[in-house]
Order: C-alpha cells, then sequence, then structure tokens
C-alpha cells in the first residue's frame, strides 16, 4: 500500500514539473547556450534527438554565411565559412551573389543561388566585370588626315599620318573630287579615293587636270621657211631656215646674180661685185639677188640704162641703189 502511494507521489511531481515548464515559457533549448543555433529548413537529421542538447547530433545547417553542425551533445557547431553560399545546410554555388565578370564579350552577373547568369553583352569590349571602351578592338578611322587604330583595350591610337589623304579608316591616293594630269589625260578622284581617268586632252595637260597648249610635243610644221618644233609645254618653237627643208632655196643674207642676158645666159656668170656689166641689148635684166628671211630669192633691180663715161664707148654699167633705180658713181639713167 506504501509503495503504490510513493509511486503516484513521483509520477505527480513529474506532471507538475512538466507542467510548470510549458506555462511559465521555458525553453530547454535555449537553456543549452548561444552556440545551439537554430536548424534551418535544410537541415540534416542525424539520429534521434540528444538526451540534453537541442538538435540531433550528425545534423547540419546554413547560418552566417556558412555551414553548423550539431555535435554528440546536441548543440551547433560555430559556422564553418561557405566560400560562395551555403544552401540546405551545405556550402554550394560557383560563385559570390553579385560578383560580376567578363565572359563572351559581355557580363556575367552572379545571382542569389551563387550561379553564373546569361551574360549581357557589351557594345565594345569587357574589362573587369563591367563594359570599357570605346571602339572594337582592330577598327580603324580617320582623325583629320592622321589613321588611328582601336588597340587590344578598346582604345583609339595613332597609327600613322597619310602622305596624301584618309578616308573611310585608310589611307588612299587622293582627296575625292581633286584632279590631275596623267600625261595628257585628265583624272578625278573618285568617292573611295582612287584616280580615275575621265578626259584626255589633244595636246598637253598641265596643273590640276587642266587642257593647254596649241600642239603635241615633238610635232613640226613649216613656217615662213623654217621648220619650227612644238615644245614639251605644247608651245611651237620657231626653228632656222635651212636650205632644202621648208621650201627654203638659200640661207638668209646671202647674195647672187640672178636674171638673163637677150643671149640665153644667165647673169649668174656675171661676176658680182659693184654692180653688173654687160653690152646693152634690149631686152636684157640682170639684177642682184638677195637671200629674204624665208629663204628666198629677192631682187634688187638696175632699172634703165645707166651709162658710165669712165667705161669708154659702148659699155654700159649698172650700179644703183637696191629698188629705187636711181644711179650712183656719175652714171645717167635716162
Amino acid at each position: 500500500m506504501v509503495r503504490r502511494a510513493w509511486i503516484a507521489s513521483a509520477l505527480g511531481a513529474l506532471v507538475v514539473a512538466a507542467g510548470c515548464n510549458t506555462i511559465l515559457g521555458i525553453d530547454t533549448h535555449s537553456l543549452q547556450g548561444p552556440d545551439a543555433g537554430t536548424p534551418d529548413a535544410g537541415a540534416t537529421d542525424a539520429g534521434a534527438e540528444g538526451a540534453s542538447g537541442g538538435c540531433t547530433p550528425g545534423a547540419t545547417q546554413c547560418a552566417g554565411g556558412g555551414v553548423e553542425t550539431c555535435d554528440n551533445r546536441g548543440v551547433w557547431s560555430a559556422p564553418s565559412k561557405c566560400p560562395f553560399v551555403c544552401a540546405g545546410g551545405a556550402c554550394s554555388g560557383a560563385c559570390m551573389p553579385g560578383q560580376a565578370r567578363c565572359a563572351d564579350a559581355g557580363v556575367e552577373t552572379c545571382n542569389d543561388a551563387g550561379a553564373w547568369g546569361s551574360p549581357t553583352s557589351c557594345p565594345f569590349a569587357c574589362s573587369g566585370g563591367a563594359c570599357s571602351g570605346t571602339c572594337t578592338a582592330g577598327a580603324t578611322r580617320c582623325n583629320g588626315n592622321v589613321l588611328q587604330t582601336c588597340n587590344p583595350m578598346s582604345s583609339w591610337q595613332d597609327t600613322m599620318t597619310c602622305p596624301v589623304a584618309c578616308l573611310s579608316g585608310a589611307c588612299v591616293a587622293c582627296t575625292p573630287n581633286a584632279t590631275q594630269c596623267s600625261g595628257t589625260a585628265v583624272q578625278t578622284c573618285n568617292s573611295m579615293g582612287q584616280w580615275v581617268t575621265t578626259s584626255m586632252c589633244p595636246n598637253c595637260c598641265t596643273g590640276a587636270g587642266m587642257c593647254t597648249g596649241v600642239c603635241s610635243p615633238g610635232a613640226t610644221q613649216c613656217n615662213a621657211g623654217a621648220m619650227d618644233t612644238c615644245s614639251a609645254s605644247c608651245a611651237w618653237q620657231a626653228g632656222s631656215v635651212v636650205p632644202g627643208v621648208c621650201g627654203a632655196v638659200c640661207n638668209p643674207g646671202d647674195t647672187g646674180c640672178g636674171g638673163y642676158l637677150s643671149n640665153g645666159m644667165p647673169a649668174s656668170k656675171l661676176p658680182c661685185g659693184a654692180g653688173w656689166y654687160f653690152e646693152w641689148t634690149a631686152p636684157n635684166v640682170v639684177y642682184q639677188g638677195v637671200c629674204d628671211a624665208t629663204g628666198q630669192w629677192t631682187q634688187n633691180y638696175c632699172t634703165g640704162q645707166c651709162y658710165d663715161l669712165t667705161l669708154g664707148v659702148n659699155a654700159y654699167y649698172c650700179n644703183c641703189t637696191p629698188n629705187t633705180g636711181v644711179c650712183i658713181n656719175g652714171g645717167n639713167c635716162p
């Protein structure tokens, strides 16, 4: 009887103690200390809870960016830091959330799960996880007459000064719409900076594509008994009078006798000096010839009968001022 009373008394005490803990709001897990931690939704369960702890030994949970493990006392250990993220009580992921990097000419950003997202394309280049640069590497452009090339850092860099002109990112042979001569051809620079022939000059092309001149270089022509030659500038250069060329028969300034006597004897057979001597029998004509500037003989006539008493009877002397018929040296012109 006494034993039954003792058992009843002990059970009553346990009930009271349990009821008091519940009524007073006492958390037996909190009594284990601040390191116990609170398991997350992904915590693992390694077996029944320890008799004196608040977690199942061997269980894990995420806390403070790392993994907590429940020890044999049922107490959560200090968290082991994860390199990236913690999920489901274990370290995971390949990057830190919010981290950025360059990939495939774009920017990849790490999401909350520690995974790289799809890259966002950059217009020029990516550097240090951000879009950068002002040009595409290898591209060219003109800055005035200077050729520039985009370097590997996507920045413009002077490459060279073009000797003539820079057009559409390249050094070219000419400035569009400029003109020049190529021989007798007139050339015009097209929109691509290339020379193209647009017309031909009949004689000369000079300066910036101007047709000039009156003849073709090396051409010849007869002019007043002389052989003129066309110069390199397409202008006629006067030549010299040469007998046998361009119809010339004598050298300018030469003198000689011309005309015929009545007996048919050429006057050129007569002596030529101060005057020409002959026995007058009409219609004899005797004159002195002078070669003019064109290489042709001209006649300085002594006309009429010029009689010189010093020569004796039947001797006639022609010695007169050229082209006037006026006798000199005392002769008489009837």
